[in-house]
């Protein structure tokens, strides 16, 4: 019996097969993955359905993209996504403000807007004027030889500079920089760099690609300092590597030792390591006697009553610069005049005047 009712819902079910109407076949329609704005579309660029209301809404808005590249100029600018025209007109109106007030503060700095002046800007001093950060508009000035930013609050390199091709001198004293980025090399024409002050502990690599420079100070004011500004216990390797060095300045910093490829600084003729009362002094005048071309050399403010023996490694020197705070013993500078008698010595006696290292040029202080 259920055999026979198995196969007649079997007939049933075919009979209703073949007398039923075929159903019309289905259109395929494949969907993009990602949908987007037109080119001169504000809000280009999202991810939206067809369908979706801010799509329908916003497909064709009266920006152009000379409005939109504008708006994407700006580092805080965020996709305006499903904004009505009044609050992007808005958004513009306070951007336009950013700009005038950017351009009063950069006039307040006597940095040129026009591009005349631009042209013509080789010289810069933006010393003690309470800088946070280099402005990114000097990477305009492509004919600045001399840039001043000593006494400021800056804590990071811009790398705005780096279209500042004909940059030749950069004093960055006083700040508080913490690293230098290790593209600094492309300061490819720069001279005399000044890192006076900073709270540096390291150079990059990049900066021995420096090949122009000629003279850098990576000094403290006050041995005090050491512990929170230049903190340099050695001289970092890519000093070594500078091939036209010419003038360093390493006062009041805590060194320990130099290297034996001090001796590649063939170029080296004026160093001071004046107050550098860590390193021991007589090997490392040892190293230092090996510069072929050193013609300065100031060893103040160490805390020594005589010098070591390996002083008279230092035949070739032109001038000798030896201050202690309570005085040098007289008998120690006759003593040295006889082993030096080609060198002008320095020692603080009455009436006479160091030369000062820091700004004047090595002519100035050999003459």
């Amino acid at each position: 019996m259920a055999r026979k009712s198995w196969l007649l819902s079997q007939l049933l079910l075919l009979w209703a097969c073949q007398t039923s109407t075929p159903a019309e076949p289905v259109a395929l329609v494949e969907e993009p993955t990602i949908y987007q704005y037109p080119k001169d579309s504000l809000w280009r660029g999202h991810p939206l359905r067809p369908d979706h209301p801010d799509y329908i809404n916003n497909a064709y808005p009266n920006y152009s993209d000379s409005i939109f590249a504008l708006l994407q100029s700006q580092e805080d600018f965020n996709y305006p996504y499903g904004k009505s025209e009044e609050e992007v007109q808005f958004f513009l109106y306070q951007l336009e403000s950013k700009r005038r007030a950017r351009i009063r503060y950069l006039m307040g700095l006597n940095i040129p807007m026009r591009p005349s002046a631009m042209a013509q800007k080789r010289y810069l001093n933006l010393s003690s004027r309470g800088l946070k950060e280099i402005p990114y508009e000097l990477g305009r000035l492509q004919s600045l030889e001399e840039l001043l930013l000593k006494y400021n609050e800056i804590r990071s390199f811009s790398t705005s500079l780096y279209q500042c091709k004909a940059l030749k001198r950069l004093d960055l004293s006083s700040n508080q920089l913490e690293e230098l980025p290790n593209s600094i090399y492309q300061l490819r024409k720069l001279e005399n760099l000044s890192l006076r002050d900073n709270k540096l502990k390291f150079l990059p690599a990049g900066f021995s690609q420096l090949r122009e420079l000629r003279s850098l100070d990576l000094s403290n004011s006050h041995r005090s300092m050491a512990g929170a500004y230049n903190n340099f216990r050695y001289l970092p390797a890519a000093v070594y590597r500078l091939p036209k060095l010419e003038k360093l300045l390493l006062q009041r910093l805590p060194l320990q030792q130099f290297a034996l490829n001090v001796q590649q600084m063939k170029s080296l003729r004026v160093l001071s390591i004046a107050g550098c009362y860590q390193l021991p002094l007589d090997n490392n005048l040892k190293l230092l006697a090996k510069l072929p071309n050193l013609e300065v050399l100031d060893i103040s403010f160490l805390g020594r009553r005589t010098l070591p023996k390996s002083i008279e490694r230092f035949k070739h020197l032109k001038v000798l610069i030896w201050q202690e705070e309570n005085g040098v013993n007289e008998q120690a500078i006759k003593a040295l005049k006889k082993i030096l008698p080609n060198t002008r010595i320095y020692w603080g006696a009455p009436g006479e005047k160091r030369p000062f290292l820091r700004a004047n040029s090595i002519e100035t202080i050999i003459q």
